[in-house]
């Protein structure tokens, strides 16, 4: 993209042609938010790692001076500690492994969330680009019938009220335009802010679909196959599920902390005990008279409730929101199939023919600036069901957390 760029900086802005597979691709590699949440998967992977490693061992030399007694053989103590950790690390290593695979799931609904945006985006801008052709095209063809209808006006044989019907069916169209190029710039900075893109870049994309094939997409999945589908694969449910696992494994880890660590101490002295040279071994740990931990027991168990309950509601979140986008569907293909196929080939070709009706006076300024609205809403209504229908699609996809249904 960057490199079209170059070649286009003689233009204002330069459109190039984009799949939807080259634009997935383009945001695999560059989105900025996905590449954070990859870091931070290998972030998670490190304090597994460090989890595993012991405890340096600690090293002290002591040496005794005293520059009153120079005479007196000076006092020499060394020690040598390690610390043992007991019937803990284990759990702390698996809670760090849980930790680990939250944050991969995190990432695996990062992209899921992205990916239902930057394919909502593409397929708003195709539409978007099909409006704007449709009014740039009818704008140039009903500014020459303004033209051609001010010659007549001239010689006064049409109203002045037929006149300002036309302007005024023409301003409509301008003024609508120039709200969609408002709406294309929004997703057009949308879009490139999803690919990795300046916003600025003189290289603006142009979605490209192809739309034969994309009507032959149907629904062929049962409510009850995609809510399993769904429930083995949700990553948002997954990461509950783990967090539920986690806090389990974290009450086993509170009800061993009570069991001291060892720290086992090897010392060794000259001149400076019954021998002349000493040699000890020492054990610490503590004693659990007092703190065992009973706090943070009772609050893992607590924590634990609350996971379970919010893994219940995810789940229930979940069936809702899958049957919400079944059901939309459902009603969005239903729409699209009543609609005959060659519905808007069929009404540009009438538009054509009612522009050279009426530059023939075989249509009067009613009849034709009546079906020009229509032809508009009915072009911009057509653009709204095949988007609709797509995004519902889409929207399906997401609930079930796999690509089931292939566009």
């Amino acid at each position: 993209m960057r490199l079209l760029s170059f070649f286009c900086f003689s233009l204002s802005l330069c459109a190039q042609d984009l799949t939807l597979e080259q634009a997935e691709s383009l945001f695999l590699q560059k989105n900025y938010e996905l590449l954070a949440r990859q870091f931070e998967t290998e972030a998670a992977k490190g304090l597994v790692q460090q989890e595993k490693i012991w405890d340096n061992p600690n090293f002290q030399v002591e040496e005794a001076l005293n520059p009153i007694y120079r005479s007196v053989q000076t006092n020499t103590n060394l020690q040598l500690s390690q610390l043992f950790v007991i019937a803990k690390r284990s759990k702390r290593v698996q809670i760090a492994q849980i930790n680990a695979d939250i944050s991969k799931l995190t990432f695996e609904n990062t992209l899921r969330s992205l990916k239902l945006e930057l394919r909502k985006t593409f397929y708003t801008l195709y539409f978007l680009n099909q409006n704007k052709t449709f009014y740039t095209q009818s704008i140039a063809a009903l500014q020459k019938t303004v033209s051609a209808a001010e010659r007549v006006y001239a010689q006064r044989s049409i109203l002045l009220s037929e006149l300002m019907r036309l302007k005024a069916l023409l301003l409509n169209l301008e003024s609508e335009n120039l709200e969609l190029n408002k709406q294309m710039n929004e997703a057009q900075a949308d879009f490139l802010v999803l690919l990795g893109e300046d916003p600025g870049t003189q290289t603006i994309p142009k979605p490209v679909l192809n739309i034969a094939q994309l009507a032959r997409v149907s629904l062929d999945l049962s409510l009850d196959g995609i809510t399993q589908i769904a429930l083995d694969n949700r990553p948002d449910l997954k990461i509950s599920q783990a967090e539920v696992k986690q806090e389990k494994l974290n009450i086993s880890l509170q009800r061993r902390q009570w069991i001291p660590d060892l720290t086992l101490q090897a010392n060794y002295q000259q001149d400076g005990n019954y021998v002349p040279h000493y040699f000890g071994l020492s054990v610490t740990f503590a004693l659990p008279l007092f703190d065992r931990h009973q706090g943070l027991a009772r609050s893992a168990r607590y924590n634990l409730m609350a996971k379970e309950k919010r893994e219940q509601q995810t789940r229930l979140t979940l069936i809702q929101e899958l049957q919400v986008a079944y059901q939309r569907v459902i009603q969005s293909q239903d729409l699209f199939q009543r609609t005959d196929a060659n519905y808007l080939s069929n009404y540009q070709k009438l538009a054509e023919d009612m522009v050279q009706n009426y530059q023939s006076g075989n249509v009067g300024i009613i009849a034709f600036a009546d079906f020009y609205e229509s032809y508009r809403d009915s072009m911009i209504k057509m653009s709204e069901v095949q988007l609709n229908r797509l995004t519902a699609f889409l929207e399906l996809n997401y609930a079930i957390g796999t690509d089931q249904i292939k566009l």
